[in-house]
């Protein structure tokens, strides 16, 4: 079963992964990929202090399995070019998006397209 959008194509989905993203967008992500879209963890290009691994951080790292991988600049135009190329946002961390110059609220009036899970 694959999941399709209008188009036709498979479904396009782009997980929020970076600092303080916890574990409901990981495992929404991983649903998702088991009934085949195209997953892509989203991953900050900033290099944050690695803290010990945690139950979470764990948890999230499992539930990656079966998902493409991408490093993107924290800066609005690269974020909203990548969303641009995707159907849904799975992001559990609004607050980062928000310190990084634009709130997931505000995709909805940017890309009309985009599904925003938050």
């Amino acid at each position: 079963m694959t999941l399709a959008t209008s188009a036709g194509n498979g479904l396009r989905v782009i997980e929020y992964a970076g600092p303080g993203a916890g574990i409901a967008a990981a495992y929404a992500g991983w649903l998702l990929a088991r009934m085949g879209a195209h997953v892509t963890r989203l991953t900050s290009a900033v290099i944050t202090p690695q803290a010990p691994a945690g139950p979470v951080q764990l948890a999230c790292e499992a539930l990656a399995i079966g998902k493409a991988g991408a490093t993107v600049s924290t800066d609005a135009q690269a974020m909203v070019a990548q969303l641009a190329q995707c159907d849904v946002f799975l992001c559990d961390a609004p607050q980062t998006f928000a310190e990084s110059g634009f709130a997931p609220q505000s995709l909805c009036e940017r890309l009309p397209q985009l599904v925003v899970g938050i």
